[in-house]
Order: structure tokens, then C-alpha cells, then sequence
């Protein structure tokens, strides 16, 4: 008898640990690499410089010491029950010119110039006037 309840114990806690497979558990999203977007691509060009591609797609994910003259750009995603998806961009440079773009994503000819730039209102609301501490108050008028 005492067999037979540790046994069923011993299954109980294999089926608890197995939980993670239910589909009502709840799994993150795991997005990890740089984030790639067709817009932010369709601005590179080539014969740009490494900066100016720095600056548009961001620090690149893998940067080989060996071969200085090629970036590549990898963003993945796995949403908590789906599948995992992956896009790959790599940029060749010759010398500090950007010279080709290989990759899952390549930049759409024509599209940055059809893109309408977006514009921005800022509001600025005047801020109210501090209110003044006791000791601020005493360090004003004691001229600090």
C-alpha cells in the first residue's frame, strides 16, 4: 500500500511538471536581435558610410573582428505559442562605403521617396511656478 501511494505521488509530480505544455499556460514573447523594419531599410543606400547606416539601423547584432567589412542585422521572434520567426540582413561594406545588402529583407526601390514625411505637433505647457521649501526660502533670502 505504501508503494502504491508513493508511486502515485511520484506520477502526480511528473504530470505537475509536465504543465508547460498546456495551451492555457501562459508562455512570453521572446523578441530578441535588432528590430528590422522594410521602413528604416528602404533609407539605406549604397554608398553610404558606416556611420550613416549605424545611425538608421542601429548597432549591428554581429560585427566579425576578422572580417570588419560585412554587418549583419538578426531579429527573431518567438511569440509564446507560435513558431519562431527569424529575418537576416547583411550589409558589405569596401573600405567605409556601404557597398551591397543581402539578406531576407532587401530595400524596396522607390519607397523612401513615396513615403510621406510625418509630422509632429509639440505642445509645450508652461510649467506652474516651483513651490519653495521652508529652507529654500531661508537660503534665498540669506542670499546662498
Amino acid at each position: 500500500m505504501k508503494k502504491l501511494l508513493i508511486s502515485i505521488v511520484c506520477s502526480a509530480a511528473l504530470i505537475v511538471t509536465g504543465c508547460s505544455s498546456f495551451p492555457w499556460v501562459y508562455r512570453i514573447d521572446v523578441q530578441q536581435g535588432n528590430v528590422i523594419s522594410q521602413e528604416k531599410l528602404n533609407q539605406v543606400k549604397p554608398g553610404m558610410t558606416k556611420r550613416q547606416v549605424r545611425f538608421l539601423m542601429g548597432t549591428p547584432l554581429v560585427e566579425d573582428p576578422f572580417n570588419q567589412n560585412r554587418w549583419d542585422y538578426v531579429y527573431t521572434n518567438q511569440p509564446g505559442h507560435g513558431k519562431r520567426t527569424e529575418k537576416r540582413v547583411s550589409m558589405y561594406f569596401h573600405g567605409d562605403q556601404l557597398a551591397r545588402i543581402e539578406g531576407d529583407m532587401r530595400p524596396q526601390p522607390g519607397a523612401a521617396q513615396e513615403t510621406k514625411p510625418k509630422s509632429q505637433v509639440i505642445t509645450v505647457t508652461p510649467q506652474p511656478p516651483e513651490k519653495k521649501g521652508l529652507f529654500r526660502r531661508i537660503i534665498d533670502f540669506l542670499g546662498y
